[in-house]
Parts: C-alpha cells; structure tokens; sequence
C-alpha cells in the first residue's frame, strides 16, 4: 500500500521504486474506475440526468486527484 511504504525511513532500500510502482497501480486503477462508471452512466442504465451528470464530475475529479 502507499501508505505504508510512505512510513518506510528514507534510504530503505527499494523503497522509492516500490512506491513509483504502487503510485502508477493506483493512477491506472483510479483512471479504469473513472472509465468504468463514465462506460455505465451512457450505456443508458439510468434515466435520471441528474445522477448521470453526477457520475461525470465524480469521475473527473477522481481522474484530476489521481494525476495529482
């Protein structure tokens, strides 16, 4: 997880790969969940445009917080 290898004391070795590593898993994981829900809200499954409106900007904003 990020989160523990961000406790890690610095000079350990592996330890700015092995979080370069978790930190690209989870850019690509958050980015296909992002897809994933944008690929469902115009797939038709909800008739509600309001909800389909709110899955488009919660899929952008977690998109921009995982490229951060």
């Amino acid at each position: 997880m990020i989160l523990i290898n961000s406790i890690f004391p610095i000079g350990t070795p592996g330890r700015d790969q092995n979080f370069a590593e978790k930190s690209r898993n989870f850019e690509g994981h958050a980015g296909k969940l992002a897809d994933t829900a944008k690929m469902v809200a115009t797939a038709g499954g909800c008739r509600n445009k309001k909800t389909v409106e709110e899955i488009f900007k919660t899929s952008a904003q977690v998109r921009a917080l995982s490229l951060l």
